[in-house]
């Protein structure tokens, strides 16, 4: 998954799937946070890859010894979905 992927809907799609496309990507995003803030990366929940988003993105790559870019690479996807169990269905501080 790239960042384009979780930003930009297809240009290709109808307006209908484009809107589907957009609400699927603020979707993933919003996931993405959810992930990170539960395991104790804080950042705002607000479906957007921002900066705070980006820093707690690097933090976690960091701690889980990835290498280090901010963006949700597929080995960082990866490690969040292999840690599931400690984040899924759990509280988190916004």
């Amino acid at each position: 998954m790239s960042i384009n992927e979780l930003t930009e809907p297809d240009q290709s799609q109808s307006g209908d799937e484009m809107d589907k496309s957009t609400a699927s990507d603020y979707s993933s995003i919003c996931s993405l946070q959810r992930a990170l803030c539960t395991l104790g990366f804080r950042c705002h929940i607000n479906g957007q890859l921002d900066s705070e988003t980006e820093l707690a993105l690097t933090d976690f790559q960091s701690n889980v010894q990835l290498p280090i870019s901010g963006q949700p690479d597929l080995a960082t996807l990866d490690a969040l979905k292999r840690l599931r169990h400690a984040w899924e269905g759990k509280d988190y501080l916004d």
